[in-house]
């Protein structure tokens, strides 16, 4: 059908002011160059259409305009899919200044089952969409039904959680997204998406993700939450962060994994100018715990990422309780800083927690900055963590102010089951603090630290141009090889 729906108010409760579909076996729907303004109600569900799509049946709707509608839930369209219902919104649709009271300021989708199928594609915007719960999109998926979101740009969206989209994947619920680009966003938790995956839910990534100009409190650009469920990133293209903030935890990027969740980030993620005003974690923050694993595998980049009143420039990470954090590849921390420690990256490995970096090429500190401890690198590992270092691990030019300690990086050793190791070589050129121009080491406890290879070249400090060392009741300190 082509026509166009202009100005109707739908009094009372009901569904869809424009159009109400029931959707079952063998029925079909076609939309398609149509327009629908101002279409709302104030107790409805779907401002212009609300569909319910089960046993076979389909939907399409294409090449179609959304403006100034509002609803309860889906400002613009209200879905319902189940028992093999299949829904398609392609062709250059736009939702433009639509709103929703609770969810879906544009969209609000719920898919159910095995063969339940909702696709969101092919040059799709979002302008300006506003709602509590997805700016532009909320989705739930369960039960190992299926969306595919590509080719989809969200543009000054605002919520509060997920100011583009909020994803919520669970009971083998399965996301497929690519193409995505989030500009001018706004949310109290993940200023672009929101995601919360559980109970063996997936979300894949398989091209381009953008996070440009997004802001909120906790996850400037992505707020993920993943309990027992994964994320996997495997684009062909980058995933970046471009100047966004938070206003406490994860400018760029926050992440709580637990309970077996993992986060696996493959190929090239770019953080650029990201901060945060009064937590940590400028570019990312992520708390691993429980047996969750975050693994990055290929190429990190932090350029001028800031924490402004925390720790950890670029990456702030928490890994506890039996979590595990992998790292493989390159990764570079750039003009990074922080107002306390780690400015280039933070880590706190306690309880049995596990980090390892094993760099195929080198992992580098430039001209990173903290004025408490650590300008490149701070590793507090106590009760059982171990902190595992692989390769070449570089700091050039970094330094801490206000009589720091750790010029280059700053450690902490603590538990008889602790251990720092680094297996590869690490080089200090020109860096400088009060304490320890290259590394400020402290050790207590029975607590295990190994160095394999260190070279310092034109580091300064007050006390200990190279290395300041705070070390009692040790296990074991091991420095194979030094050059000064």
């Amino acid at each position: 059908m082509k026509s166009t729906f202009s100005i109707i108010n739908r009094s009372g409760t009901g569904n869809g002011a424009a159009i109400n579909a029931q959707l079952q076996s063998g029925n079909q729907l076609l939309i398609k160059d149509s327009e629908f303004i101002q279409c709302k109600g104030s107790e409805i569900q779907g401002g212009a259409i609300y569909l319910n799509i089960n046993n076979g049946g389909q939907a399409t709707i294409s090449n179609s305009s959304f403006s100034n509608c509002e609803a309860t839930h889906g400002g613009g369209i209200y879905a319902r899919i189940y028992t093999s219902g299949k829904l398609t919104i392609d062709g250059q649709c736009n939702f433009t200044d639509c709103k929703a009271e609770v969810s879906g300021g544009g969209i609000y989708n719920n898919m159910f089952d095995m063969n339940s199928l909702f696709s969101l594609e092919d040059g799709i915007k979002f302008e300006r969409c506003i709602s509590r719960n997805g700016g532009g999109v909320c989705i739930y998926m369960i039960n190992q039904s299926k969306g595919i979101i590509n080719k989809v740009l969200f543009n000054n969206c605002e919520s509060s959680y997920g100011g583009g989209i909020i994803l919520y994947t669970q009971s083998k619920g399965i996301a497929e997204i690519s193409n995505i680009s989030f500009i001018n966003c706004i949310s109290e938790e993940g200023g672009g998406l929101y995601s919360s995956i559980s109970s063996e839910g997936e979300v894949t990534i398989t091209d381009t993700l953008q996070f440009i100009n997004c802001e909120g409190n906790l996850g400037g650009g992505w707020y993920a939450v993943l309990n027992q469920g994964s994320i996997n990133i495997n684009p062909y293209q980058q995933i970046l962060f471009d100047n966004c903030t938070a206003e406490f935890f994860g400018g760029g990027f926050y992440a709580n994994i637990s309970e077996g969740g993992q986060l696996n980030i493959i190929n090239q993620c770019i953080f650029i100018e990201c901060q945060c005003y009064f937590g940590s974690g400028g570019g990312i923050y992520t708390l691993t715990s429980h047996g969750g694993q975050f693994t990055i595998n290929g190429s990190c980049e932090f350029y001028q990422c800031i924490s402004q009143g925390g720790h950890g420039g670029g990456l702030f990470a928490e890994t506890t309780e039996s979590g595990q954090m992998k790292l493989f590849g390159q990764f570079l921390f750039q003009n990074c800083e922080s107002a306390f420690y780690g400015g280039g990256c933070y880590l706190r490995i306690i309880d049995s927690g596990n980090v390892t970096f094993n760099s195929t090429n080198q992992i580098l500190f430039d001209n990173c900055l903290a004025l408490g401890g650590g300008g490149g690198l701070t590793a507090l590992v106590q009760y059982g963590g171990q902190l595992s270092i692989n390769g070449v691990t570089s700091f050039k030019n970094c330094k801490c102010n206000n009589n720091g300690q750790g010029g280059g990086c700053y450690l902490l050793c603590n538990g008889s089951e602790s251990k720092i190791l680094f297996t590869g070589q690490l080089q200090f050129d020109n860096c400088s603090s009060t304490q320890g121009g290259g590394i400020y080491l402290r050790m207590y406890d029975q607590s295990t630290v190994e160095i394999q290879k260190i070279l310092f070249k034109d580091c300064s400090a007050k006390s200990g141009g190279g290395i300041f060392s705070n070390v009692s009741n040790v296990l074991n300190l091991e420095m194979e090889e030094l050059y000064v």
